[in-house]
């Protein structure tokens, strides 16, 4: 009964790792920092360590290549390559590591990583223990070999040191964690990262006790495998979760901003040229930053395009009603300039608006807001499209032209 909910497990953390192992790649073409071809390289590690090992997967491996417990020896490689990878990653991560100590950790490291699976091979090979599959039990039904004892000992060892270094890195007065704001989703994903390599940890415990117990000949805590087992499989779903959280955070993020500036972009872009436009029928996941960028680009050009047209009008009547209504608790620089916006818009649609108007006039009117860094642009260019309808904004329009002023589509699907 263990082994088909297993199977459907681990197939289903494997498909999971690798997917965000498939869209950190597409990420990789873009950025060559090397943190992040290291996390690409351990989730496809661990996608395919969590493939072998599925027990419908690993039977049909081992009697394809003829070494029905082979399977074992490539989840447990595979399983302590990505523990050596994610103590890289931490390394990399840490801001306050710099060049020479990460190099020299490195080569501290990576020679007990790579001895440690080389004697494991070794044992492997030695013992090849020819018996039937135990997809689960493994390490317990061949206990009484010694080269599987030793495989055992010495990868469990390697992992449970490498664990305790890498929480090190994640944990402290000077952890990952602690330098990083708390309730930030890069934060939590390396919490949940750091959960993982416990749960690992716990893991390599139940395994540990339960080798050296049967080796002795007495098979009371097989049960811990199970125990094992389960903790290794919730440590792929929650390592998984600790790399795409962040990731899907700031998508989340592009993808609401995007929404959001859809209405001040139709109406920053309304009097420039059709195919100086992007075409905003659509959009993909591959491209939604190039999009945003570009949104926030062209309404930048659009507002440049619309100055002539602004007044002070508006932005004055707009501080005068905040005035009066100090409950309402306004944003007054966005609530500004989203009426000083709605105000050039429609005055770009009057008659007198066209033709040598819209030449560039020194004296025109500075849209309120914008000096802010480049950096603040989106911030803010949001918190405009945001206060578009806000009825201190229609109050002040109607103020001046009581017969033009409709709602705008806040709703817009990009």
């Amino acid at each position: 009964m263990l082994e088909p909910v297993l199977t459907a497990i681990d197939l289903a953390i494997s498909s999971f790792l690798l997917s965000l192992a498939a869209t950190k790649w597409v990420s990789v073409r873009r950025d060559s920092d090397p943190s992040l071809k290291y996390t690409v390289v351990v989730l496809a590690t661990a996608a395919m360590a969590y493939l072998v090992v599925a027990p419908a997967v690993y039977r049909a491996i081992g009697s394809a290549i003829g070494s029905p417990s082979a399977p074992s020896l490539l989840f447990y490689t595979g399983h302590l390559s990505c523990i050596a990878l994610a103590h890289l990653l931490s390394m990399l991560w840490h801001p306050n590591r710099t060049q020479e100590e990460r190099a020299r950790k490195r080569l501290l490291w990576l020679p007990t990583y790579v001895g440690a699976i080389t004697v494991m091979v070794v044992a492997f090979m030695i013992t090849d223990p020819a018996g039937p599959a135990h997809p689960v039990r493994f390490p317990v039904a061949y206990a009484d070999l010694a080269g599987v004892v030793v495989l055992q000992v010495v990868y469990l060892i390697t992992l449970s040191v490498g664990i305790v270094a890498t929480i090190r890195q994640f944990r402290g007065p000077d952890g990952l964690i602690a330098l990083l704001p708390e309730d930030s989703p890069l934060a939590q994903g390396m919490r949940a990262f750091a959960l993982s390599v416990v749960l690992s940890f716990l893991y390599a415990v139940c395994l540990m006790t339960a080798v050296l117990t049967a080796s002795l000949g007495h098979h009371r805590s097989d049960v811990l495998m199970d125990i094992g087992t389960v903790l290794i499989s919730i440590s792929g779903f929650v390592v998984g979760y600790g790399m795409a959280k962040p990731a899907l955070s700031s998508w989340l993020a592009d993808l609401r901003d995007f929404w959001t500036l859809t209405p001040l972009w139709k109406a920053a872009v309304s009097g420039v040229e059709e195919e100086q436009v992007l075409d905003a029928s659509g959009w993909m996941l591959g491209d939604l930053r190039f999009r945003l960028s570009r949104r926030l680009i062209e309404i930048l050009d659009g507002i440049r395009h619309l100055r002539p047209l602004m007044r002070s009008a508006p932005s004055e009547t707009v501080r005068a009603l905040a005035l009066t209504r100090p409950e309402l608790e306004i944003d007054l620089q966005a609530a500004q300039a989203a009426a000083t916006i709605r105000d050039a818009e429609r005055r770009l649609e009057e008659p007198s608006s066209t033709g040598d108007t819209l030449r560039f006039n020194e004296h025109s009117f500075d849209l309120p807001g914008g000096d802010e860094p480049l950096d603040e642009q989106r911030r803010h260019m949001v918190r405009v499209a945001e206060y578009l309808n806000h009825p201190i904004v229609v109050e002040a329009l109607r103020a001046h032209d009581p017969s033009s002023i409709t709602p705008v589509d806040t709703q817009a699907n990009p």
